[in-house]
């Protein structure tokens, strides 16, 4: 929902934005040129909107081709300033919880990187022979760093979401990043995604259509898969808890996507809380859980990675792990034919 108090702020910020823009297009400001195919995976909304789960389907299509893909990011979170490669036992006080979730999952076959100065990180990536693709986590805005592609994904989970996309209700106003206008005009696919349905079939707001216009557009909905104790790595299937009384406990963009997710999965929450976005949990966060809730804990593999140290009890505490795909294996063919005509990759 718009803030009118801060709509002045707001105007602001979207001057800064198109000024920023304008001085790119002009080439007053330049992007830095890296001899790797570099896949951007980026939004204009602040928070989730499913790029990490997206990213990590790319890099494993990638591999499926035979390619050796690197995930770039921020490292948002984190201490280290990199460039650092992420290995799986790295400490998420240095690299943040995004980037050694996806180490965790993903190395050895797919390496993460992590630097605030994504240029240096590209040639880092190229000068160390770490891998020969680059996916760019979280780059639509980050024009520095010049790509073969950009993929701009955009949430249609919420309406409340695209009606501030089509509203233009920008930063810190609302949750948007730049005018939709803006982003279409450097985008070169658009993906749509849905994130609270158990079907690929999913209706998108016709305005929100007409406003994309002839861009190649896909539809992509991730779904939940399985729960997986946290301290044993066994699989419970989706219906495991229906009808159970359970706690959750999140630091995600939204937790109440999350805790909804679970509800119409039939799970019973008597207790929930969610905190910040990359909240860093403690031990006294832990105990309370324990404390004010009832039966298995259930959380996200982002919160997962800042809480094994706590959850070593089996049948205590418990991932569910999601996972994404195109709504039809044609829209699939489709945007890979693009993405490696963009990248003269096979």
């Amino acid at each position: 929902m718009k803030s009118i108090v801060l709509s002045p702020f707001s105007m602001l910020y979207g001057a800064a934005v198109s000024l920023r823009n304008a001085c790119f297009d002009a080439g007053l400001l330049r992007s830095e040129l890296v001899p790797c195919p570099i896949i951007s995976v980026g939004n204009i909304t602040v928070g989730g909107s499913g790029k990490t789960p997206f990213a990590a389907y790319v890099v494993s299509e990638l591999v499926e081709r035979a390619r050796r893909p690197v995930i770039l990011s921020r490292g948002y979170g984190g201490t280290i300033r990199g460039p650092h490669e992420v290995r799986p036992l790295d400490s998420v006080l240095d690299v943040g919880d995004e980037a050694i979730m996806q180490a965790k999952r993903l190395h050895p076959a797919v390496k993460t990187v992590i630097a605030r100065d994504r240029v240096a990180g590209a040639r880092y990536v190229v000068e160390e022979n770490i891998g020969d693709v680059i996916v760019l986590d979280d780059g639509f805005q980050h024009r520095y760093l010049d790509r073969d592609i950009d993929v701009l994904l955009i949430d249609v989970t919420s309406q409340t979401t695209v009606d501030a996309i089509l509203n233009n209700d920008l930063l810190p106003g609302g949750p948007i990043r730049e005018p939709l206008s803006s982003a279409l005009k450097r985008a070169h696919v658009i993906v749509l995604v849905r994130r609270d349905t158990l079907s690929p079939e999913f209706e998108v707001d016709p305005r929100l259509l007409d406003r994309l216009g002839d861009i190649p557009t896909f539809k992509y909905w991730i779904r939940p898969i399985e729960f997986v104790d946290i301290a044993t790595g066994a699989s419970k299937r989706l219906d495991a808890f229906q009808g159970q009384k359970c706690s959750a406990i999140t630091a995600i963009a939204n937790g109440e996507r999350f805790f909804n997710m679970l509800e119409a999965l039939g799970v019973e929450l008597v207790y929930r809380k969610a905190f910040s976005d990359h909240h860093l949990f403690t031990v006294v966060d832990w105990a309370e859980v324990q404390r004010e809730g009832s039966g298995p804990i259930l959380m996200t593999a982002k919160d997962a990675v800042k809480l094994d140290t706590y959850a070593r009890v089996p049948d205590k505490a418990f991932v569910l792990r999601i996972s994404g795909e195109f709504a039809t294996i044609d829209e699939r063919q489709r945007f890979w034919k693009i993405v490696t005509r963009a990248t003269r990759i096979n």
